[in-house]
């Protein structure tokens, strides 16, 4: 009989514990060792506490002013204020304030700010700054109050907010969002709905709608009032590709991939040359449409290429070719355009190693201008760019 009976009272303890209560008793201070070994015992969950101290863990019903524990912080109902603990904090409604931890942060709300040392999570509203060593989730926020406010994401790892406009999103490798004002930053992925600002990736970024810069290696969208920035861009609705092929002073046979937007344009470039040998480069640049004619457009360019001499991979990775040309796009009703650009070139060709082992160098226009420090050579001249460009 007295086994149930116990059992029976541990049930009630145990309901009361975790049952929503409507109204909490005000009570300025709560001292804990680790629950219930505190000051309020087994009621911690009853009162709302004006400051909150726990050696190890705490638990409380409400905060409105500031709590603190050792390890870790339960608050059944609201926040009003400043929580702080060493591993955790979980509040199962609502923070009005600042959270810090060492390991986790959770809200079912939030309006302030959530800094941990690993994972941030708002469940549903959220508004304001989270700054996560590993993780940042702002999820489902449904209130439109919230829509056009600041809200900031940081972490280590992967953010992601849902639901609501971001201001600024920065992540060590993934930032999701649903739309962002500002910025959004990653080291390898970015994924918007709509993006106002700058989106920028080590890798990857996607967004339905631009109206700003994207910037990484590839670029995708449905459409772009802006311009993209990188090796590979895509916008479905008004992209511009094309292939290039063409012969110049600096690389007798090249080939390019070009991909933009409006009047901004990237390539990839490829190119063979013969001197002394069969020398290679591959490279980047960007170009701008500036003046456009019924029968011409006239444009400017610059790429860099890293050059290999008579070998088929270059150790010597400060060798490179610069290159700047204003040239003209004459437009025909065919698949394809001419082109002719003059440009002004520099070539930087590592000459001679720490231990000045000589090294060989000719991939410079013969008539170019010379001057030589101990290890390198720079070469300058003048030049002429032909191509055929396929649309």
């Amino acid at each position: 009989m007295k086994k149930y009976l116990l059992s029976f009272l541990f049930s009630i303890y145990f309901l009361s514990s975790f049952s929503q209560s409507d109204s909490l008793i005000n009570f300025p201070f709560q001292f804990t060792l680790i629950s219930p070994i505190a000051t309020s015992k087994h009621h911690s969950l009853q009162y709302n506490y004006n400051f909150s101290v726990s050696v190890l863990s705490g638990r409380s019903g409400g905060i409105k002013g500031f709590e603190v524990a050792g390890i870790s912080n339960y608050t059944k109902h609201n926040v009003y204020g400043f929580q702080t603990s060493g591993v955790s904090n979980i509040v199962r409604n609502k923070v009005n304030g600042i959270q810090i931890s060492g390991g986790l942060n959770y809200a079912d709300k939030t309006t302030g700010a959530q800094i941990a040392g690993l994972v941030n999570l708002s469940k549903n509203e959220f508004k304001g700054l989270q700054i996560g060593g590993l993780v940042s989730t702002a999820n489902d926020t449904t209130n439109k109050h919230f829509l056009n406010e600041f809200n900031t994401q940081i972490s280590g790892l992967y953010s992601k907010g849902k639901g609501f406009d971001q201001f600024v999103q920065i992540s060590g490798l993934v930032s999701i969002s649903e739309k962002i004002k500002a910025v959004q930053i990653a080291g390898l992925v970015n994924i918007s709905e709509g993006n106002e600002g700058v989106q920028i990736a080590g890798i990857y970024n996607k967004s339905k709608k631009v109206k700003g810069i994207q910037i990484g290696f590839i670029n995708i969208a449905d459409s772009v009032d802006g311009f993209m920035l990188g090796a590979y861009n895509r916008s479905r609705k008004n992209g511009k590709y094309a292939f290039e092929f063409g012969s110049s002073d600096n690389l007798n046979l090249n080939a390019r991939y070009v991909s933009g937007v409006n009047e901004f344009y990237n390539f990839i470039s490829f190119g063979l040359k013969y001197k002394e040998g069969m020398n290679w480069g591959y490279g980047l640049g960007i170009g701008l449409y500036s003046i456009e004619k019924p029968n011409f457009t006239s444009f400017s360019e610059f790429s860099v290429h890293h050059i290999t001499e008579n070998k088929l991979w270059e150790n010597r990775y400060s060798n490179f070719l610069f290159s700047y040309g204003y040239g003209v796009e004459f437009k025909s009703n065919g698949s394809g355009n001419f082109r002719i650009m003059p440009t002004i070139n520099l070539y930087k060709a590592r000459t001679k190693d720490g231990r000045l082992r000589p090294f060989p160098e000719s991939n410079y226009a013969y008539y170019s201008t010379k001057l030589s420090n101990t290890l390198n050579d720079y070469h300058f001249w003048f030049g002429l760019n032909l191509s055929y460009k396929i649309k």
